[in-house]
């Protein structure tokens, strides 16, 4: 095999030896530094002195430049960093003031009596099915972008009366009886 050559210098090595070589550097530091550490112990069980021995550092006064170095990031690093920037945070939206008009007085007439109608019946809402799934406490529906379960109220006084996850079929009713129902539609774009 080939390899491209790796110039280091004047000498040309091919790139696995000079990876091999690359890899197998902080393994030889690793052990010879422990041999610093522990010198060999002799065959004969004479006492080795290792050829250099460490000497702590004699303890040095810190300039005044240190000390101020040192208080002043000691003094920012136990700041706060405030309010994160990642967060959106969009400004509160502008209050329009609220304008009171003076009521109307119109001229009084003779009031009519009021006619026997009945409950005012308000007109079924619009509803928009985009998906009925089966749980295990039953059936739930996403109308108009919210999840809706059995009971819930859609508008207008209708209430949900029944899901039927099988036939895609969403029942509303209001206080007066009036029934509606929804068919969900697969394919709503077409």
């Amino acid at each position: 095999m080939r390899f491209e050559k790796i110039t280091i210098g004047t000498t040309e090595l091919p790139w696995p030896v000079v990876a091999l070589t690359l890899a197998v550097m902080p393994l030889l530091a690793m052990a010879g530094l422990r041999t610093l550490k522990r010198p060999p112990a002799s065959a004969h069980g004479a006492e080795v002195t290792p050829a250099a021995s460490f000497k702590p550092a004699t303890e040095t006064v810190a300039s005044p430049t240190a000390v101020a170095l040192v208080s002043q990031f000691n003094a920012e690093a136990g700041r706060g960093f405030g309010p994160s920037p990642m967060l959106n945070r969009a400004p509160p939206p502008k209050v329009q003031p609220k304008v009171i008009e003076e009521p109307k007085v119109t001229p009084k007439s003779d009031p009519e009596p009021p006619q026997n109608q009945g409950p005012q019946r308000l007109s079924p809402p619009e509803l928009q099915i985009t998906s009925i799934m089966t749980t295990q406490n039953g059936a739930v529906a996403v109308i108009n972008g919210k999840i809706r379960r059995v009971g819930d109220a859609v508008g207008n006084g209708y209430r949900i009366t029944s899901i039927a996850s099988a036939t895609g079929v969403v029942e509303v009713s209001n206080d007066a009886g009036d029934k509606n129902l929804y068919q969900f539609k697969k394919n709503q774009g077409e």
